[in-house]
């Protein structure tokens, strides 16, 4: 049971992470990299 709490957990982060990274952009433009397709759904605008 505690091996599953802790891959929710994870899951979360790791879904958390892809949605600030999809929402903000790199400071250096030419190194922006390339997002996939399930993250570019996550964005806000």
């Amino acid at each position: 049971m505690k091996k599953n709490k802790i891959e929710k957990i994870v899951a979360n982060v790791a879904y958390e992470t892809s949605k600030k990274s999809a929402n903000s952009m790199c400071a250096f433009f030419f190194h922006q990299p390339k997002l996939p397709t399930e993250v570019k759904k996550l964005r806000k605008f």
